[in-house]
C-alpha cells in the first residue's frame, strides 16, 4: 500500500510543479473540477491518471490472508506452472522471466501477505496471479 501512496504523491507533486499549482472550483474534491491555473490540458486529467496508475500498480487480495512465505510459494508456483522462470530476489520480491515470440520478458513481482505488484505491468502474469489468489 505504501507503493501506491508514493506513486500518487509523486504524480500529484509533478503535476503541481509543472503547472504552477492546482486549484479546485469547489470545496469538495471531484476529479472533474480539477483545473490548472495555466489551463494545461494534461492537468485536467491528473486525478484520473493517478487513479489509473494506482489501480495498475497494486492488486489487493483481501479474500486471502497468507503468510509472506505462503504468498511467495503461491506466486512462484503459479508463475512456473504457466511457463515463467521465477527467481527469488528478496524475501518479498521475485523476478519473473519468460521467453515469448517477441523476445524475453522480465518483470519484478513485489508482494506482502495480502497484495502484490508487477513492474513493469504485465497483463498475462497479472491475470495468472489474480486467478490463483482470488
Amino acid at each position: 500500500m505504501g507503493n501506491i501512496l508514493a506513486v500518487v504523491l509523486v504524480l500529484v507533486y509533478v503535476a503541481y510543479v509543472m503547472t504552477g499549482g492546482i486549484e479546485s472550483t469547489s470545496s469538495s474534491f471531484n476529479k472533474s473540477t480539477v483545473v490548472s491555473k495555466h489551463a494545461a490540458p494534461s492537468v485536467a486529467h491528473t486525478a484520473s491518471a493517478v487513479e489509473e496508475v494506482a489501480s495498475k500498480t497494486e492488486h489487493v487480495t483481501s479474500k486471502i490472508h497468507l503468510s509472506q512465505k505462503e504468498m511467495r510459494h503461491t506466486i512462484k508456483a503459479a508463475g512456473e506452472e504457466n511457463g515463467w522462470l521465477m527467481t527469488e530476489y528478496k524475501g518479498n520480491t521475485l523476478i519473473a522471466e519468460k521467453i515469448e515470440e517477441d523476445g524475453m520478458v522480465s518483470v519484478t513481482v513485489t508482494f506482502d501477505s495480502s497484495s502484490f505488484s508487477i513492474e513493469p505491468e504485465n497483463t498475462a502474469l497479472d491475470h495468472i496471479l489474480n486467478s490463483v489468489l482470488h
